[in-house]
């Protein structure tokens, strides 16, 4: 079922697929819309399993790239989504079936770039017209999805997509963005210096950026000792309003307190290490909005995290079983 979903679209399967795992196509399309809620989808709404149109059902390109991200990023979903073709099994009711053959012109194929399309999925309504998700690697493991939308013939539409591609390649790289001990601020007669080497994926003109600095101080600072390399707070990096990253600020002198005689819990909290390196890993992705028709990506995760619950849930019900019988 999932091949014939991810390689060509049956609009057939989908139905089936969303009936069996929720009960209903309603209820399923309650699990699409939480699901992508929960991956920060937050502008999109979908009403069919299958993504034909209709004007309550819409996504952006920003929330098929999150989508896309989330699919490629499970085994099931990128390996059936890298394959040309799939031959059908038999079944009691038919010997054989017609090959079924990827309808994405640029999959695996050379395409004359340093780069290889490894996994996509494409689709095609009225309103949205062509529409191709990709996703391509370089010789360094690099990975780009791109999404393109609105395009006519499919044979543009897969054109325009490894021109996006070989730009991302060319002009976009992971680059150091703020040094680790690099003096970023002084406060409190302190000179404050950045923890952490941060490094994003940003154009290769940004050395020359002005990034905009969020600090948040530790309030006690005038009041306590503090030493070289002492944490004083956070700073949170951002570039034209988007968001950029986060690192530990230290001091790169020392301080004697002001004075001693002050209330502990005016102290700020301790600042949450793991917290702070999850947001600090956070990706930037510029947001730009427009609607289109395929939610199958999507669908395909529910299927499998539901059946992984499912075989969880199935797991511990027979061990309760077992220790019933004895």
């Amino acid at each position: 079922l999932l091949h014939g979903l991810l390689i060509r679209s049956f609009n057939d399967v989908a139905l089936v697929i969303a009936e069996n795992v929720a009960g209903s196509e309603e209820e399923f399309m309650n699990m699409m819309n939480q699901k992508a809620q929960e991956l920060g989808a937050v502008n999109s709404h979908f009403v069919t399993p299958h993504g034909l149109h209709d004007d309550e059902h819409y996504t952006t390109a920003l929330d098929l790239a999150i989508i896309a991200r989330a699919a490629f990023s499970n085994f099931t979903i990128s390996t059936i989504c890298a394959k040309k073709e799939y031959s059908l099994p038999a079944t009691n009711l038919r010997q054989s079936f017609d090959l079924i053959k990827n309808t994405n012109l640029i999959l695996g194929t050379n395409t004359g770039y340093d780069f290889t399309v490894t996994a996509g999925k494409t689709g095609f309504t009225s309103k949205a017209q062509n529409v191709l998700v990709a996703l391509s690697s370089d010789y360094s493991g690099r990975e780009v999805i791109t999404v393109i939308t609105g395009v006519k013939d499919r044979i543009e539409a897969a054109e325009i997509t490894l021109e996006l591609m070989a730009h991302s390649y060319e002009d976009f790289g992971i680059q150091c963005i703020v040094q680790a001990g690099q003096i970023i601020d002084k406060h409190e007669g302190i000179d404050i210096a950045n923890a952490m080497r941060l490094e994003h994926l940003v154009p290769y003109d940004s050395q020359s950026w002005t990034l905009d600095k969020t600090f948040d101080y530790r309030s006690d600072i005038i009041y306590s000792q503090v030493d070289i390399g002492d944490i004083v707070g956070e700073v949170t990096y951002s570039y034209n309003g988007n968001y950029i990253g986060k690192s530990y600020i230290v001091a790169a002198n020392s301080l004697k307190p002001v004075k001693n005689d002050i209330d502990i819990t005016q102290y700020s909290e301790d600042i949450d290490v793991e917290t702070a390196k999850v947001e600090y890993d956070k990706p930037f992705v510029p947001e730009f909005a427009i609607s289109l028709g395929i939610s199958v990506l999507l669908l395909v995760l529910i299927v499998i995290t539901y059946y992984k619950t499912r075989k969880h849930e199935k797991k511990n019900e027979d061990k309760e079983i077992s220790d019933q019988n004895e």
